[in-house]
């Protein structure tokens, strides 16, 4: 499934020559329970992701976060893509599901934030109220929590 949401009533030819982001994210789900990465510095709430600079590198990307995750890839299922376009930049946000058993996932290495770990209804809701001061940490907490709806 891929999710379009175009900023300030922008069409699909205004964002035509944008420039190009990519992330890829974990969406980690046992026993009901969602994990969260909470990002003390901007007061945000995420999942394990990574970025890189172009669709032809998602392979690797993927590779890497695993690995650092402590994961089998053949263990994701693809859930979401969600594309958001701005006026000049466009970013591109594929979402893979865990599906087999994760007990690793608590040994996170090389993943920025503190692991948390909510049922999913109160993953919904952290994810639905931002409450810090970083100018892009609402957007970046309703474009998991989109993500997060989708997948469950």
């Amino acid at each position: 499934m891929t999710i379009e949401i175009y900023a300030d009533d922008l069409k699909k030819n205004d964002v035509l020559f944008n420039q190009q982001f990519y992330a890829l994210s974990l969406i980690a789900i046992k026993d009901e329970k969602v994990l969260l990465l909470y990002l003390e510095d901007d007061k945000t709430y995420s999942f394990p992701q990574i970025a890189y600079s172009r669709e032809n590198e998602q392979p690797l990307a993927l590779n890497s976060l695993t690995r650092a995750a402590g994961v089998e890839p053949q263990s994701l299922v693809k859930s979401v893509t969600v594309i958001e376009h701005f006026s000049k930049r466009t970013y591109i946000h594929h979402y893979f599901k865990i599906v087999s058993a994760i007990d690793v996932l608590s040994q996170l290495k090389n993943v920025k934030g503190k692991p948390v770990w909510l049922k999913d209804y109160e993953a919904l809701e952290t994810l639905g109220e931002y409450h810090g001061d970083d100018p892009w940490g609402q957007q970046k907490m309703e474009r998991e929590f989109i993500a997060l709806f989708n997948s469950i």
